[in-house]
C-alpha cells in the first residue's frame, strides 16, 4: 500500500518525527501515515521492543519514517536490537547515506557511503564461554550478501551519474573475509565504466577528514560504514 510508517522511537526521534509527518501531511496530504512504535518507550509501554503491530505497520506501507532507538538498560539481558531484526527480516541490506557540506567555507564534498547493513560484526551472534569470561561476537559475510551490496553500489553510481567507487575494507589483517569482499569487487565492476579503487578502512577515514572533494561513492561492511558515516557527517558540518 502507498504510505508511510512512521515510528519516533525514543529520544529525538520523539521530537523530529511528528513534525517530519506534518510537514508531509501539508505536502503531500494524499499520504496516508499510520503509527507504530519501536525500542525503549515500546518496551516501556507494552514489554516488547518491536511490538508485532509496529511489524504489520512496516509490512503494510511502503515507506518507514524512523526517528531514533535508545540502548536499553544492562538488566535487560535479552535485547536484541529491533534495528537488526527489522533490517534481516525485510532484507534492507544496503544503507546509503549521502554527505554533502552544509556551509560553505568547508572543504568541496558530494560523498554517497554505501553500508552493507545486514551481515558482518553486526550479525547478532554472541554468546559467552569459559564460564562467562570469554566474550565472543562473531562476523560473518557470506558470498551472496556481498556480492549484493557490491552490485546495488555499481547500480546506485550508474544510474545517479557518479564515476568513481572507492571500496573500504581491511584486507591486510582480515585476510579471508575482507580480501574476498575485495577480490569480488574488482571483479564485479570489471567493464562498468567506473572508476575503482580501494583503500584500506583506517586510511580511508584519514583521507576522508583531509580530502573528502577526493571521494565520490564509498562502499564498504556493515561496523565500517557504520563508523565512517559518521565521520563524514563531522566533516559536512553535521
Amino acid at each position: 500500500m502507498k504510505g508511510v510508517c512512521a515510528i519516533p522511537g525514543d529520544g529525538i526521534g520523539r521530537e523530529v518525527i511528528p513534525l517530519a509527518a506534518r510537514v508531509l501531511n501539508i505536502l503531500a496530504p494524499d499520504i496516508p501515515v499510520s503509527w507504530g512504535e519501536m525500542g525503549l518507550t515500546a518496551y516501556n509501554e507494552s514489554g516488547s521492543f518491536l511490538p508485532e503491530r509496529t511489524i504489520r505497520c512496516i509490512e503494510s506501507y511502503d515507506e518507514i519514517l524512523f526517528g531514533a532507538i535508545t540502548s536499553p538498560p544492562p538488566y535487560i539481558r535479552d535485547y536484541r536490537s529491533p534495528l537488526l531484526i527489522i533490517r534481516k527480516k525485510f532484507q534492507l541490506y544496503a544503507n546509503v547515506r549521502p554527505v554533502e557540506r552544509l556551509l560553505s567555507d568547508l572543504p568541496e564534498m558530494d560523498v554517497v557511503i554505501i553500508r552493507e547493513n545486514t551481515e558482518g560484526l553486526y550479525s547478532g551472534i554472541e554468546y559467552l564461554e569459559q564460564d562467562g569470561k570469554r566474550y565472543v561476537t562473531e562476523r560473518v559475510l557470506t558470498d551472496s550478501g556481498m556480492k549484493r551490496i557490491i552490485r546495488f553500489a555499481l547500480d546506485y553510481a550508474k544510474r545517479n551519474g557518479r564515476k568513481r567507487i572507492t571500496l573500504g575494507h581491511k584486507a591486510n589483517v582480515l585476510r579471508e573475509s575482507d580480501a574476498a569482499f575485495r577480490d569480488m569487487f574488482y571483479e564485479m565492476a570489471e567493464g562498468s565504466g567506473l572508476e575503482v579503487s580501494d583503500m584500506y578502512i583506517d586510511a580511508l577515514a584519514h583521507d576522508l577528514v583531509m580530502h573528502p572533494e577526493r571521494f565520490d561513492v564509498i562502499l564498504t561492511l556493515n561496523m565500517y560504514g557504520d563508523i565512517l558515516s559518521d565521520v563524514a557527517a563531522a566533516v559536512g558540518g553535521g
